[in-house]
C-alpha cells in the first residue's frame, strides 16, 4: 500500500489571535511524513508563543503539501485609574472594552492592596 499526502490533510487551522502569555501548538497530523517547518524544525508539531506567519511543508512518497497560519498575540489590557481620596466622587464606573471580549475580569484593590471588588461580567458597573 502506498500512502500520499493531500493538501486537505495539512491543515494548521484559521488565522488566530491569542492573549500574550498563552501558547499555541501547531500540528499537521499526517501519518508517516517528513515535516519541514518555516523555523527549520522537522518535528510533528511546534509550540508558538510569538506573533508571526508559520508554515509547514509535509512530504510523503514524493508528494508534498503546505499550509500557512498567521498568529497574533494581543497585549492584556491593564488600567490604572489613579487614587481617589474623595468619598462620593467616582464611586461608579463601567469598563467598555470597545472590542468583542471573550474573557473579562475586573479587579479593584484599595491603596493597601486589599481586594475591594472583582467581577467577570462586563455588563456590571
Amino acid at each position: 500500500m502506498v500512502s500520499y499526502v493531500t493538501a486537505d490533510q495539512v491543515a494548521l487551522g484559521a488565522d488566530t489571535s491569542l492573549c500574550q502569555g498563552n501558547s499555541l501548538t501547531l500540528a499537521a497530523n499526517v501519518p508517516n511524513p517528513a515535516y519541514q517547518w518555516r523555523n527549520g524544525s522537522t518535528a510533528a508539531s511546534i509550540i508558538v508563543n510569538n506573533r508571526g506567519q508559520y508554515n509547514v511543508k509535509v512530504a510523503t512518497n514524493g508528494c508534498t503539501a503546505t499550509d500557512t497560519i498567521n498568529v497574533l498575540f494581543n497585549a492584556i489590557p491593564y488600567f490604572f485609574l489613579g487614587t481617589d481620596t474623595a468619598y462620593g466622587l467616582n464611586d461608579f464606573f463601567k469598563v467598555s472594552p470597545g472590542e468583542p471580549t471573550i474573557n473579562f475580569k475586573l479587579v479593584i484593590y484599595n491603596r493597601y492592596g486589599q481586594l475591594l471588588f472583582q467581577d467577570t461580567n462586563k455588563q456590571h458597573g
